[in-house]
């Protein structure tokens, strides 16, 4: 019966198009909900989930359309198609032309234990293949409600045991240097944090060492590492760090390892996300719902602690194991509005599973603008591309495609979005952007494809670096002056203050901290945190 309605329904509204479509310039917006919300959800499997589509058609109402309603569950891929409701496979939903279409529910019922991603997409070449046009999508992720006592949080398959703190307890050095394989460089990745109030505090991760903080601009630190699960070679690569603005004690931190599981006792159980609420000094796994360890990038809202979004990079592992040989570990975004308690996925591409995103900002706290830039190391042909979120991070577009097969290994964003700076790395150039990235000059400037930050006051004001040179440009990249040179190692991370941008910092790998009070005319070396610190801290 439901069926028959919707089909009542889309030839009635064929005769309300005049009244109902949306005026102006706008692009069809296909809209899913699944227990009203636009987000992911996780339930448990007494619950009753209910899911329901709509659609504006923007200024396309009558172009003749294939609609597509598809499910990824774990008994296989199911469509809804009219008039016949769900059935298995990969079908279109109804070829219509475009119209507006109310809420109408597709499904109103209870599901199996496991992990679900419904998507509603609109193709405008009615061929009956899906080109995924303009979709919009949720996952719902419905646990054993017998086995997870008062928790609904907790995802199924995914337990607790996920944040099992192991030997967190136990406090180790780690290695006293590089690692003799090559594998470890004594890396900072991009984990340089600055204070949001104080430019004298700086926090940094490590490649296998845990954090150091100072609280004096640099010239005293300490060590930190109670939480943070780790083998004999050392702790996790801490790769990233967000520290909240509306409270500095909450800090977030991205680590990485291979991909893989954070669950049982394999390399990668030590990684994913790990959370300080007393200024870094100890720490806790929050890893529920998140099913990749390999965490590359983690933003926190400068409103409110408990919404942070992070990060993992897809993969198969580099170590064997039965349940993991050949298994692919998915990446892409994920977010929590509970503190980390909780983590569900966030869609934005068809192929945001296989692109890693290093870097998550918000240029301007007085927005919601979050942008991010998804790269396939591997296919290039493959990359999400520059995509921005007007909402927090909720929903997702894509932008400036003169970038989108291109390796951005580095990219900053003016406080009014206008400006854009973005470092490709194979072909050693910066590309800039004036209105928001429309309109792309690659600018005759030779970068090896490492750290670059703008003023977040001034635009114009930039640092970037080759492989090992830090320069200063004042006139948005029109020409530049090397400030440092002969630095034998990459400049890894670049940091203005955020409460005072004359002050910025500058880390290169092997933990050599520079440091700048004049807007970065100059620097000076103000640490070897290698010699100075690690190995002479226990």
């Amino acid at each position: 019966m439901k069926k028959i309605i919707f089909l009542f329904l889309i030839t009635q509204l064929s005769f309300l198009l005049p009244c109902n479509a949306v005026t102006g310039s706008q692009d069809p917006v296909p809209d899913i909900k699944v227990n009203g919300s636009d987000s992911s959800v996780i339930v448990s499997s007494t619950d009753t989930i209910t899911i329901s589509i709509s659609l504006s058609p923007g200024d396309q109402t009558g172009q003749m359309a294939d609609w597509w309603i598809l499910a990824d569950t774990p008994m296989g891929q199911f469509s809804w198609v009219n008039p016949g409701g769900w059935t298995s496979g990969n079908i279109q939903a109804i070829q219509h032309p475009l119209l507006y279409l109310p809420a109408f529910t597709i499904f109103n019922s209870l599901l199996p234990q496991g992990d679900y991603l419904i998507k509603f997409s609109i193709d405008n070449t009615p061929d009956q293949t899906n080109d995924n046009n303009w979709f919009d999508a949720v996952t719902i992720t419905v646990s054993d409600n017998s086995s997870n006592d008062n928790s609904t949080n907790t995802p199924a398959n995914q337990t607790c045991a996920d944040n099992d703190p192991g030997n967190g307890d136990t406090i180790i050095s780690g290695p006293s240097g590089p690692g003799s394989n090559g594998a470890d460089n004594d890396s900072p990745f991009r984990s340089l944090t600055i204070h949001p109030d104080n430019p004298d505090i700086v926090i940094l991760g490590t490649e296998r060492n845990g954090f150091v903080k100072s609280m004096d601009g640099g010239l005293t630190w300490n060590r930190f590492r109670k939480g943070l699960r780790h083998e004999q070679w050392g702790y996790p690569e801490i790769y990233d760090i967000a520290m909240s603005s509306a409270n500095p004690d909450i800090i977030y931190a991205a680590s990485v390892e291979s991909p893989g599981p954070l669950y049982g006792n394999y390399p990668s159980t030590n990684a994913g996300v790990y959370k300080s609420v007393d200024q870094g000094q100890t720490w806790q796994r929050k890893n529920c719902g998140i099913k990749n360890a390999r965490v590359t990038s983690v933003y926190v809202s400068p409103l409110d602690p408990d919404i942070s979004i992070i990060a993992a990079a897809g993969g198969y592992p580099s170590f064997t194991g039965t349940d993991v040989d050949g298994k692919y570990f998915e990446g892409g975004l994920l977010k929590t509005i509970d503190g980390g308690n909780s983590w569900s996925k966030i869609i934005i591409h068809n192929d945001d599973n296989y692109n890693e995103f290093r870097t998550i900002i918000q240029p301007n706290s007085a927005t919601n603008t979050v942008y991010t830039f998804g790269l396939n190391n591997n296919d290039l042909s493959l990359n999400v591309g520059f995509v921005k979120s007007l909402d927090g991070g909720n929903t997702w577009q894509q932008f400036a495609p003169f970038l989108i097969n291109k390796h951005v290994s580095y990219f900053d964003v003016s406080s009014d979005g206008n400006v854009i700076y973005a470092v490709e790395r194979d072909l050693m150039k910066i590309a800039k952007s004036s209105d928001g990235g429309k309109n792309w000059t690659e600018l005759p400037i030779y970068s090896s494809g490492y750290a670059l930050a703008m003023s977040p006051s001034d635009p114009d004001r930039v640092l970037y670096s080759t492989y090992n040179s830090l320069y200063l440009s004042t006139d948005g990249l029109k020409t530049s002056t090397p400030i440092l040179e002969n630095l034998n190692h990459p400049v890894s991370d670049i940091v203005f203050a955020p409460s005072n941008n004359d002050i910025v910092y500058a880390i290169i790998s092997g933990y050599i901290l520079y440091k700048s009070t004049d807007k970065g005319n100059s620097f000076n070396k103000i640490i070897d945190i290698r010699n100075d610190i690690l190995n002479t801290i226990p």
